[in-house]
């Protein structure tokens, strides 16, 4: 939701000293100096907890639905997770916590955390999970806000504790910016959180992801006998097919996925393996066959996307809302690539002979790792043993995979992703009592390690 709000600022209380973020912008446009580095705050205040501190500017529903980008960079994984933990706290008009307005974040299409309400005794209103789409390299660092009751509207005076530091932090002929109803959001980080600060680049409003996945439409013809028939996607030119979503009969009827490979496919059911999808129709009530289906795929031009820097997207595709609005990308698109090539076929057959496609000793999850990924050097499984969310003890398999960086076209993104996907593949070919955790290793140093966590 584009806002009329503007940052008027940002900053990390950390080690007892409140620290200006850059993104903030003083009355009259001019963006407040970061220049000036760290003030201490008040002696009884200084044992405050790690926090960040956002004001906004007030406006008409400010903050509903509001996308922030907090750049926390490549080395702020840390603080991103601490920022995913922790409270996002509405400040009343006095400066001050109050429970109605605590905020909690939960992970939506692509990574990006949506901030969500409480709802009294039971729980958050998280609302539909967004999920679905790998999470992407800038999707931890965008927070999108949820819709704001006017109840909890406030706008007031900045938190007594960073109330002195403040004033000393901006230039001497700001000193009273701060003195006027702004809307103050603060977020306090776990004790053990520290290096906020520093790890913090930037905050901005009215931000979004932006990603070269697109979901296609495709009608295809079966006929009309109800015969099992084979049908290929086409995504266009230099796209990659990424995975088919759902198919829809002639009347709106979901089609059901056909079980396993081997499996008959029935009526109303399909199965897809790459491009190719094999459909049988479904008999409506009339007695008649489904002549046609619609297919929705996600494509990807892959590598393409990573040719826009910073500051170079040109053109539109759909007129703004505001004639004077404009767009820039903060941020250089990377973390596109196209689909692995397909691994050898001695591979994947020896992983059916072998393994079945169970995943059990540890030459089972090597097998089926470097069936999944044949750019993998080495791999290692280590079992052990941890309390899981019944508090039941439990085994894991701790898998470390080995790779080239400079094999993959952007390591930092491609790792972590790599890291999910062989998780999944692996948990679904694991014992039901076994959990599987998954590092990735460069070996070569380039790009950095990742680990699926809990």
């Amino acid at each position: 939701t584009l806002s009329a709000t503007a940052l008027a600022f940002a900053g990390v209380v950390d080690g007892g000293r409140l620290h200006a973020l850059a993104g903030a912008t003083m009355p009259g446009g001019q963006e407040l100096a970061v220049a000036v580095g760290a003030t201490p705050l008040d002696p009884h205040d200084a044992g405050m907890a790690p926090s960040l501190v956002l004001a906004f500017e007030p406006a008409r529903d400010a903050l509903s639905g509001l996308g922030l980008f907090i750049d926390t960079g490549d080395d702020g994984d840390a603080t991103a997770r601490a920022l995913a933990r922790s409270a996002w706290q509405l400040l009343d008009a006095g400066g001050v916590a109050h429970e109605a307005g605590v905020l909690r974040s939960h992970e939506g299409a692509g990574g990006v955390r949506l901030l969500a309400q409480r709802l009294g005794r039971s729980g958050f209103d998280g609302g539909a999970h967004a999920g679905g789409l790998l999470r992407g390299p800038y999707g931890p660092q965008c927070w999108v806000f949820p819709i704001i009751p006017d109840a909890l509207r406030a706008v007031g005076r900045p938190p007594r504790a960073i109330a002195g530091a403040l004033a000393r932090l901006v230039p001497p002929e700001h000193a009273s910016a701060y003195d006027r109803p702004l809307t103050w959001v603060q977020v306090q980080l776990p004790a053990e959180a520290r290096g906020a600060a520093a790890a913090i680049r930037r905050v901005v409003v009215n931000c979004a992801c932006a990603s070269n996945l697109d979901v296609q439409a495709q009608r295809l013809s079966l006929g009309q006998m109800g015969d099992l028939v084979t049908r290929e996607l086409h995504v266009g030119d230099g796209r990659h097919l990424r995975e088919v979503l759902d198919v829809v009969g002639e009347h709106g009827d979901a089609y059901a996925v056909a079980g396993g490979a081997g499996a008959e496919i029935a009526p109303g059911q399909y199965r897809a393996r790459g491009a190719v999808v094999r459909v049988r129709a479904a008999r409506g009530g009339t007695g008649r066959f489904d002549r046609h289906v619609t297919v929705r795929s996600i494509s990807t031009d892959g590598a393409r996307g990573n040719t826009i820097g910073a500051g170079d997207v040109r053109q539109l595709g759909a007129m703004l809302a505001s004639p004077t609005a404009q767009v820039v990308n903060l941020t250089p698109a990377r973390g596109g690539g196209a689909p692995p090539p397909p691994a050898a076929a001695r591979v994947r057959f020896a992983e059916l002979l072998r393994t079945r496609e169970r995943a059990v000793t540890p030459a089972d999850v090597d097998i089926a790792v470097r069936a999944y990924e044949p750019r993998v050097v080495a791999t290692d499984v280590r079992s052990s043993i941890a309390v899981d969310d019944t508090r039941e003890p439990g085994r894991v398999e701790i898998v470390t995979v080995d790779v080239r960086g400079a094999e993959f076209d952007d390591p930092a993104a491609e790792l972590v992703r790599l890291a999910a996907g062989l998780e999944r593949h692996l948990q679904e070919r694991s014992a039901p009592s076994t959990h599987v955790r998954v590092r990735v290793r460069s070996v070569d140093g380039l790009g950095h390690d990742a680990a699926t966590r809990r």
